[in-house]
């Protein structure tokens, strides 16, 4: 199941300087903002838009609902 989201406000060329670890655990937490629940992102399509990234997820496993009171 893919799922696509926006991360504005960035400079997407800044998080090249991160390491592989360090990029996909900033993706998981932007997932776990937007959807509402912790994932492990396997594979991600990346696109530089204006202002950001959009990430398409192509692959990933659920680990547990985050629930905000």
């Amino acid at each position: 199941m893919k799922k696509i989201f926006e991360i504005k406000d960035i400079c997407p060329f800044l998080l090249l300087r991160l390491s592989k670890e360090e990029f996909y655990n900033f993706l998981n937490e932007e997932a776990q903002k937007i959807f509402g629940y912790k994932i492990v992102i396997q594979e991600a399509k990346l696109n530089f838009i204006e202002n950001g990234l959009k990430v398409e997820i192509i692959d990933y496993y659920y680990i547990a609902k985050i629930y905000t009171n």
